[in-house]
């Protein structure tokens, strides 16, 4: 992503996350994206709001690795929730955690 932000404010034009560098469909991005998602949950992360789906993403790929990693440390999966009910604790839980932030920084 920071590769084409790069190269693409060199040619002069940033496009949207899901555009490659001239503005076409990111089948590349796409691909690798399912390879961690299936289908289902590509949609369910992207949403209908497509501007801050990369930071849905990022956040999306931070709990499946901590899934897995559970998994190879425990030998079983410890959270059986799917990605749009971790996302939704997830963004319950974010301001809690800001305001913790805020209140350590007195």
């Amino acid at each position: 992503m920071v590769w084409k932000v790069i190269k693409e404010r060199s040619n002069g034009k940033i496009y949207e996350w899901s555009k490659d560098i001239d503005g076409s469909h990111d089948d590349h991005l796409f691909r690798v994206l399912q390879g961690a998602f299936d289908d289902t949950e590509l949609e369910t992360i992207i949403g209908d709001d497509p501007r801050n789906a990369p930071a849905r993403i990022m956040d999306a790929l931070e709990l499946k690795m901590l899934a897995e990693m559970n998994e190879l440390i425990f030998g079983r999966r410890l959270v059986s929730m799917t990605i749009e009910e971790q996302q939704r604790i997830n963004s319950l839980l974010r301001p809690i955690g800001d305001l913790e932030e805020k209140v350590l920084k007195r």
